[in-house]
């Protein structure tokens, strides 16, 4: 059973994030080295946790994607700037039937064309929900928004996957 959450990069799944053997590959560690030597001792104590939790983040994304591979039982998907049609199309085809899946931006265009493809690919009880979070001060005799406040919201889809209907003409 699967009791930690792992979180997979958007640029992983779509092929388009560079790996650490990449990374070597380009000579980027060697100037790393050099920067540090530069920089002197002190600077090699910061690097070791920093070191520590990248690979511990990339350990847990490796899995993550060979989980993904297996086939998972829900999808959630938040993104301010990729298209989440193009992370559906890459992954949707992996979800169990009954799973679900939950889309979030910033903005109502993506999750319009994430209703639309849901709805053309075998999803039911698909929903737009409107997220918005406000504090209100509540005093005696006066209540009012936190006006020195960062006001967050967004957008929700969510639907089912189901199997489906063979033509029933066949």
């Amino acid at each position: 059973k699967l009791s930690t959450f792992l979180p997979v990069r958007i640029a992983s799944l779509l092929g388009t994030a560079k790996q650490d053997d990449d990374l070597k590959e380009d000579g980027a560690d060697d100037e790393q080295m050099e920067e540090e030597d530069c920089e002197g001792a002190g600077h090699d104590r910061a690097e070791g946790p920093t070191a520590a939790r990248k690979a511990d983040r990339l350990a847990r994304e490796k899995r993550g994607l060979a989980l993904l591979e297996e086939g998972f039982d829900s999808l959630i998907i938040a993104t301010r700037t990729v298209d989440p049609i193009s992370v559906l199309q890459a992954v949707f085809p992996k979800l169990r039937p009954s799973g679900s899946v939950v889309v979030y931006a910033s903005h109502m265009e993506p999750i319009i064309d994430s209703y639309r493809w849901l709805m053309d690919h075998s999803c039911v009880n698909v929903r737009l929900s409107d997220q918005m979070f406000r504090i209100h001060q509540v005093l005696p005799d006066r209540t009012h928004p936190l006006m020195a406040q960062h006001v967050v919201g967004g957008q929700l889809v969510s639907g089912i996957k189901v199997i489906p209907s063979e033509p029933s003409g066949a």
